[in-house]
């Protein structure tokens, strides 16, 4: 530090009016992403200088900067508290929450993201309406909520996301996709891609199955007693057997070539 320590609001003095040094800060380059913060008693207080006191932002747990065209979100790694985040809507084409470590959910939907990385921690998570053509999710068995549609998947390795119990992987490249090990799953939507065939045979718990417009030639759902909503329309069935499904309430199953 200088000798001479100016008197502003970065500064520390003692009580002989000697700098002991600056108070923690953290870089946060995007204009819009700072400019919130400020204005949210967030910041250091000055505008557009690219800071804002760490101390203000390391206990937030849930934020909600959602619409605000941000970017970059750079210094979201000093909100060691956050449990809940929404950057939806924004044009963020990398996403880098490995350092949240308490974070429990999070919406990034309808961004450019083609780079994404969180904890751990996670359990629920939107990314749909982005730019992803792979995401690695082995390291993630609590995850219960899942929602990647609207992505470029030609593959979605679900074998390790044993709590999965909600899953939205709709209009992706998706030829097929192993459902075996989340025996949790309630409610699927993966219509819009490619799959050629569904294993339900594990699924005891599906309640509602969105498969429509697909290259699907047939479908069991024999074992699946808790099902409610099937919707299967758009697809290559020539027959379809529902006599085990005394629960279903919703059945759409046209532009096919069901026989029987």
């Amino acid at each position: 530090f200088d000798d001479l320590c100016p008197v502003d609001p970065f500064n520390l003095l003692d009580n002989d009016g000697v700098c002991i040094g600056e108070e923690p800060q953290t870089y946060v380059p995007d204009d819009n992403f700072e400019n919130y913060l400020e204005s949210n008693g967030m910041g250091n207080g000055i505008y557009d200088d690219d800071y804002v006191f760490t101390a203000n932002i390391n206990l937030v747990d849930i934020l909600d900067v959602s619409g605000l065209d941000i970017a970059d979100l750079t210094g979201i790694e000093d909100f060691n508290s956050l449990v809940s985040l929404n950057v939806s809507n924004n044009p963020l084409e990398v996403l880098d929450l490995t350092q949240n470590l308490s974070l429990f959910s999070f919406s990034a939907s309808n961004n450019l993201i083609n780079d994404l990385s969180f904890s751990n921690s996670v359990t629920a998570l939107e990314c749909d309406n982005n730019n992803l053509f792979e995401i690695d999710l082995s390291q993630y068995q609590n995850i219960t909520y899942l929602d990647c549609s609207f992505n470029q998947f030609s593959q979605l390795d679900l074998s390790e996301n044993t709590s999965l119990t909600n899953l939205y992987c709709d209009n992706n490249a998706l030829t097929d996709i192993d459902f075996s090990q989340n025996s949790q799953l309630v409610w699927v939507e993966c219509f819009s891609n490619q799959i050629t065939s569904l294993d339900l045979s594990q699924n005891n718990n599906l309640q509602t199955l969105y498969c429509a417009s697909n290259e699907l030639s047939e479908i069991d759902v024999s074992q699946n007693l808790n099902l409610s909503q099937l919707i299967v329309s758009n697809n290559n069935l020539t027959s379809l057997d529902v006599t085990q499904n005394q629960n279903l309430q919703d059945l759409i199953c046209n532009n096919n070539q069901i026989q029987s």
